[in-house]
């Protein structure tokens, strides 16, 4: 476990879990030293549709909130380290607003789609997003940005609802999302903690 990791959890188990912002509360104390050691956590819930999954996931990343707001904010480079995302592109922008395009394979039990969702942005803390056209019968959901004790790390949490619109399986949906979620929390903490690149002409070995 990296020190920083040690730091959150030993300040965690200490008794400290309710100075922790409300969004990083629904964490259990077992959560947490899931994360710590590196984990990500996904929890399926009920939807409420015949044909739609609801899937909820945490992580932690060592790395400040601000670092990991940036990543989430690449939409143009997005599709380089997000598993199952074919194509990204800003559409418009209203403000702290933006209507953005995906195509994107989830799994190989689903079909590829492409969409257009409003992604509405309250800086560093949280992003809600939601479908307004294309293949999907209905997408929403949100990216929550919460600062560990010490300030070293970020919790994301990033919980889910999608109705393809199609005749499948609710379980079908909920497994293919249960499966990609982890893998984009994973993509992103990885991005957030890759070493910047070397400028042109940096005679270091690559």
């Amino acid at each position: 476990m990296s020190p920083s990791r040690l730091r959150v959890f030993g300040f965690l188990a200490a008794g400290c879990l309710a100075s922790v912002t409300a969004a990083a509360a629904e964490l259990t104390p077992e959560d947490w030293a899931k994360i710590a050691r590196g984990d990500v956590i996904v929890r399926s819930l009920p939807a409420g549709e015949a044909a739609a999954g609801r899937v909820w996931a945490a992580v932690l990343i060592p790395a400040p909130v601000s670092t990991v707001w940036n990543v989430m904010l690449d939409v143009e480079h997005a599709p380089e380290f997000v598993p199952g995302l074919r194509r990204a592109r800003r559409i418009e922008r209203h403000g702290p607003s933006e209507i953005i395009e995906h195509t994107v394979k989830y799994s190989w039990l689903l079909p590829e789609v492409t969409y257009r969702f409003r992604a509405d942005y309250r800086p560093q803390e949280q992003i809600d997003f939601q479908r307004i056209s294309g293949d999907l019968r209905a997408l929403t959901g949100t990216w929550t940005l919460r600062p560990t004790p010490d300030g070293t790390g970020t919790v994301v949490t990033y919980s889910v609802m999608l109705d393809p619109g199609f005749l499948v399986p609710q379980w079908l949906v909920r497994q293919s999302l249960a499966h990609n979620l982890p893998a984009v929390l994973r993509a992103t903490r990885q991005r957030a903690t890759a070493p910047p690149p070397s400028p042109a002409g940096d005679p270091r070995p690559r």
